[in-house]
């Protein structure tokens, strides 16, 4: 019978980043609107340096972080990441209503949120009334200087996307076995009182639900 622990979105993707480490695995535009492809190696280090950023702000297993963006390549790298040391993403697209980004992000206790652009970041500051435990805001697109003028009044630190990047490879370098001995644990366990797998599922789906239903009162 498989084992499930054994077989994990990020132990698989580490898998065929070592057994095909030059196969394509994700294509963007750059700024010339050409294609340029990063290999399964390529992209599966950069999660891993990921990874490596969120254990240095000391993520635990069982932690919810925000994932306040569009699909994109850095999208993906962040997800594997964090499900690589046994968090969890609460994804929104960038079009989420402050309404929805309130609750969902104070419901589930977020103090890390990771957030694609600007304009989203400023409607998520906006709420930090209402989001006491939201710390630290990790932007795929460069912030701004007003970006940046909001959050320090917000208390809110702001890291870019590659700035995390860079923590976590000086982290893997100095702590070169931190990262295998989370990925080792499987997705979810209940070592230190993590929560357990339907426990976070339950979480993001009630946090789903009253918000849509919070539209719907709004619409009445």
């Amino acid at each position: 019978m498989m084992d499930v622990k054994d077989k994990t979105v990020p132990r698989l993707i580490a898998q065929v980043a070592k057994n095909y480490p030059d196969a394509p695995a994700q294509y963007t535009k750059n700024s010339s609107g050409q294609f340029e492809c990063l290999s399964y190696a390529q992209m599966w280090q950069k999660a891993v340096d990921f990874a490596g950023g969120l254990l240095s702000y000391n993520v635990k297993r069982g932690e919810l972080l925000g994932l306040i963006s569009e699909d994109r390549a850095e999208w993906q790298q962040a997800d594997l990441g964090l499900l690589a040391i046994g968090a969890a993403d609460v994804p929104r697209g960038t079009d989420a209503s402050p309404s929805d980004l309130k609750y969902i992000l104070s419901f589930t206790e977020c103090r890390i949120c990771i957030v694609e652009t600007n304009a989203c970041v400023k409607k998520i500051l906006d709420l930090k009334a209402d989001l006491p435990l939201l710390k630290y805001l990790v932007m795929f697109d460069d912030p701004t200087e007003e970006t940046l003028a909001l959050a320090k009044a917000a208390d809110v630190v702001i890291h870019p996307f590659e700035e995390i990047l860079e923590k976590g490879r000086a982290y893997n370098k100095e702590n070169p076995s931190a990262f295998e001995n989370e990925i080792a644990k499987g997705a979810w366990d209940e070592i230190g009182g993590s929560h357990r797998p339907h426990q976070i599922a339950s979480r993001r789906k009630r946090a789903r639900h009253s918000s849509g239903l919070a539209r719907l009162h709004a619409r009445s």
